[in-house]
């Protein structure tokens, strides 16, 4: 059984869910997440991090 941490819903609602941040949260282990540059308006977003344990990029 896997369990995992949700946020409150009033912050949730708060958060476009098609923000990238949202999504990789969502798709990547609690904490993980390491951004390859820093964010921009370019609509690209690189990072790496775990999913069950396994490092992807």
């Amino acid at each position: 059984m896997t369990a995992v941490a949700t946020r409150p819903e009033t912050e949730q609602a708060q958060r476009d869910p098609r923000d990238p941040d949202v999504r990789l949260e969502q798709l990547l282990d609690p904490e993980s997440i390491e951004p390859l540059h820093p964010r921009d308006s370019s609509g690209m977003y690189a990072v790496r991090g775990r999913i069950d344990g396994t490092r992807v990029i």
